[in-house]
């Protein structure tokens, strides 16, 4: 609700707005200042997500905002078939939110069947469709980078085959693209989309988990991980996105970036968030 009433460009004059716009689109045609229920999603995975993946579930970004708009995608059931998926209700706004973490290493293990990475073993155990390996690829990828409470965290020796970097660099790239092709930036407003990410930490298996939300298009080069603020260390998530985004400039590629974290499933926590 907040951030989409902040963020829903108006058709009135800019200097009568309640809000700054940073973005160039149309003014929406219905336009309510209060007392305007609007209905969304801002915690998604897709493919692009080491969970997802792993269960199956092998739908893109594009799929996933398809869905949110109404439209009908093919979901994995528990027989190894699939099964038809469509909401009742369009949602109004939606963010993907894919594990930063894992982005890389994800790409590496299930896009292209060229680089040696790809067929690292633990690579081969995630693009599995075998329950019981599919639940060790699973503990595999949470002992690396997301329960893990190791000062540095390991990648994966697939990156040592195949740059994950670029991989990362890609699948970002991916999921800013999806969040642009499914904007409505006409007068009818009719659906938004937020480029985003979820920050996994997960110490010991303590949800310290955010969902990190762009108020735009402008968003910073990389996702923030742990890889980049070790475990136990969220406010340094803070510090790192007030540094690369709100305090961004033109020369850095980031003027006009703002962004939002939003803790998830705190009742995992441990007490900790």
């Amino acid at each position: 609700m907040l951030v989409t009433s902040i963020l829903l460009s108006t058709a009135m004059a800019a200097t009568d707005l309640p809000f700054e716009r940073t973005e160039q689109r149309q003014p929406c045609l219905n336009y309510v200042a209060t007392k305007q229920p609007l209905f969304g999603d801002l915690h998604v995975h897709t493919a692009y997500s080491f969970d997802s993946y792993i269960s199956s579930q092998r739908n893109t970004p594009w799929d996933a905002y398809r869905y949110a708009k109404g439209e009908a995608i093919s979901l994995p059931d528990e027989r190894d078939g699939q099964i038809r998926a469509q909401i009742q209700r369009p949602l109004d706004f939606t963010s993907v939110t894919d594990h930063g973490e894992f982005l890389g290493q994800i790409n590496v293990c299930t896009v292209d069947s060229s680089r040696l990475g790809y067929w690292w073993p633990h690579c081969v155990m995630t693009r599995s469709d075998n329950y019981y390996v599919q639940l060790l690829a699973a503990s595999w990828w949470a002992d690396i980078g997301v329960a893990d409470t190791s000062a540095t965290k390991g990648k994966s020796f697939a990156c040592m085959l195949s740059d994950c970097d670029a991989g990362g660099a890609d699948f970002w790239n991916k999921i800013q693209q999806a969040a642009e092709d499914h904007y409505d930036r006409t007068e009818s407003c009719s659906f938004t989309t937020f480029v985003g990410y979820e920050y996994t930490d997960a110490p010991d298996f303590n949800n310290l988990h955010r969902n990190v939300i762009f108020r735009n298009a402008q968003v910073i080069k990389a996702a923030v991980t742990t890889y980049d603020t070790g475990t136990y260390n969220f406010p340094e998530l803070w510090n790192r996105l007030r540094g690369e985004c709100i305090a961004g400039t033109a020369e850095q590629g980031t003027a006009d970036c703002d962004v939002m974290t939003i803790p998830h499933n705190p009742n995992l926590a441990g007490g900790m968030m």
